[in-house]
């Protein structure tokens, strides 16, 4: 099946065509956007400009393995500008695709997860 938001080529490299291990990949990689979604708009909605950094730092070892590039971007870009003190309402767009590319991404990987 074609996946509009997910990419799973790193994910499978990691497995190494071990289906159990992907499979355990697929079920950390849920778990952690299950989490990191609603924190993120927390955070986000209190400007803990300090906590939000960190989970966009921890996160960019996460997207990889997702394969969005335009979410991994945003998250990448939106960590180094909360590092640079920029203003937190100028930071919104990357806020916003991160926000709505997480929930499209987990629908995917859900997907791939009934069928292993």
């Amino acid at each position: 099946m074609d996946y509009q938001y997910i990419q799973l080529d790193y994910l499978e490299k990691m497995a190494v065509g071990d289906q159990d291990t992907r499979r355990k990949l697929l079920q950390m990689l849920i778990s952690e956007l299950e989490s990191s979604g609603p924190r993120i708009k927390a955070l986000w909605k209190s400007q803990n400009r300090t906590e939000l950094q960190w989970l966009c730092h921890h996160l960019k070892s996460t997207f990889p393995f997702v394969g969005n590039e335009r979410l991994a971007n945003a998250n990448r870009e939106l960590e180094q500008y909360l590092r640079q003190g920029k203003d937190f309402n100028a930071l919104q767009p990357l806020l916003i695709d991160i926000k709505t590319l997480i929930p499209k991404a987990l629908k995917e990987l859900r997907i791939e997860l009934k069928k292993s």
